[in-house]
């Protein structure tokens, strides 16, 4: 059975335990005014206890260099403000526990490690936690589910960071250090979140979402980096502004609602293969080494502007991937023809190449193309022939019915040959006349250029 008891008690309880360890259980503690407690030369274990009221400080008056000591809570409920500073500590722990205080500080101590978790069917429920100015010792945080509405890190150095499977509506790091790795696993993020003016050493992020958005500024990856396996839902969106990375980075099989890169460094090779965005943008990205776009897929295409289609062009052809660059190739000039600043000469080429193969991916439509012009070329010329007198050309089409008409054979023979010759002198008579003669080289060239665009479609496959 649980027992109630309330500052002066609870203080007495403190003092009357000789051992190093004070270990309370089954207790509720009502703190009526704020209250600082010293732990001295002792570590504390709470288990299966109740904080309520004011705000309790826990702090080492006189540091001891050789001595670490612990704090623990264990399947505790707080809701009253807890700091925990000054202090020299071997481990400090929260174990399924609820948190429902507005303010829970760890700040300004040296601490080897911070133990913050739940168990698989009993998430820690916290309303918030700050860590600030954790720097004298590169502590370890294990941080591990737990649903919590914010956590707030600044001014922290760590050895090895496990944040996995947590539920977080909004993270803020600002000036962290972190010289082993980071795991970022299976976390969803909610709401806007940030990480800058940071350094992380191997960044392990997988299987994660980043809720409506995630910013990274001014952030130095110094090993591998891996934001993959990004889920479709909940949404995730990415920004990196005024970001390195030193190695290799991975963003591969992942989907993302909104990826944003601004003026950011890859000094070595980055991969996007079989990504998805609904919107991307790159602006002032620089990729040392390639960055890979194999089945990379853009869903809002007419939201891309020029300058990121253009990124992700080059670096298709740096690594030869000719079908996807011609995806691309097609996308820009789209756009082209949508920008104000193109001329009216370019619009009539790219609307030409629209309609003749799909800027060169489409042979079918290059085929189409081709017989359309010849057969419109060569109808014109049959009709113009009929008002003709003494043309010298044989064939015609005639709505009066005193003039002779060519046969369907005859026509179908002359189609193939004002399609598919390109030798006048064996076909003369289109020199009877200059109308007739003008007509035929009309169309001749969109004829020719018609099979042109259909070789160049055939040829995305080749080498």
């Amino acid at each position: 059975m649980m027992r109630s008891i309330k500052d002066k008690e609870f203080i007495k309880l403190i003092e009357d335990f000789e051992p190093e360890t004070i270990r309370i259980e089954n207790i509720h503690v009502h703190i009526e005014e704020s209250l600082s407690i010293d732990m001295r030369w002792q570590s504390f274990y709470f288990e299966n206890c109740i904080f309520t009221g004011q705000r309790i400080d826990f702090y080492i008056y006189q540091l001891i260099e050789d001595s670490f000591q612990s704090l623990q809570f264990i399947n505790c409920s707080i809701s009253n403000d807890l700091f925990i500073k000054d202090c020299k500590l071997n481990i400090v722990e929260f174990r399924d526990v609820e948190i429902t205080s507005k303010s829970l500080h760890i700040t300004t101590s040296r601490i080897e490690s911070i133990s913050i978790t739940g168990s698989s069917n009993k998430h820690n429920k916290i309303k918030s936690i700050v860590l600030n100015h954790l720097k004298e010792t590169n502590l370890n945080l294990d941080f591990r589910l737990n649903d919590i509405a914010e956590l707030y890190i600044h001014e922290c150095s760590f050895n090895k960071v496990m944040m996995n499977a947590n539920e977080v509506n909004r993270l803020t790091f600002e000036e962290i250090d972190c010289s082993s790795y980071f795991q970022f696993w299976k976390n969803t993020l909610k709401e806007n979140s940030i990480i800058k003016k940071s350094s992380f050493d191997e960044f392990i992020g997988k299987n994660s979402t980043y809720g409506a958005e995630l910013k990274f500024e001014q952030v130095t990856f110094k090993d591998i980096c891996r934001l993959e396996l990004v889920p479709d839902k909940p949404i995730s969106s990415l920004s990196f502004k005024e970001c390195t990375f030193d190695k290799s980075a991975y963003f591969d099989d992942s989907n993302f609602h909104q990826l944003s890169i601004n003026g950011t460094f890859f000094k070595d090779i980055v991969s996007f293969n079989s990504t998805t965005v609904s919107t991307i943008k790159f602006r002032s990205v620089h990729f040392d080494k390639v960055a890979f776009f194999n089945d990379f897929k853009i869903l809002l295409k007419t939201l891309a502007d020029l300058g990121t289609i253009r990124i992700i062009k080059t670096q298709l052809s740096k690594t030869d991937n000719k079908i996807d660059y011609l995806q691309y190739n097609a996308l820009e000039q789209e756009l082209l023809l949508k920008d104000k600043r193109t001329s009216t000469s370019d619009k009539i080429l790219l609307k030409l190449n629209r309609k003749s193969n799909y800027f060169g991916n489409d042979w079918i439509r290059g085929v189409w193309f081709t017989l359309r012009m010849s057969i419109y070329g060569f109808i014109i010329l049959l009709i113009w022939n009929g008002f003709l007198n003494n043309s010298g050309y044989n064939y015609l089409i005639s709505f009066n019915s005193k003039l002779p008409n060519a046969t369907c054979q005859e026509i179908l023979r002359e189609w193939l040959k004002f399609t598919f010759s390109f030798d006048l002198r064996s076909y003369r008579n289109y020199e009877s006349h200059g109308v007739l003669l003008l007509i035929f080289f009309f169309f001749k060239i969109f004829i020719g250029y018609g099979v042109y665009q259909t070789i160049a479609a055939f040829r995305k496959h080749s080498k």
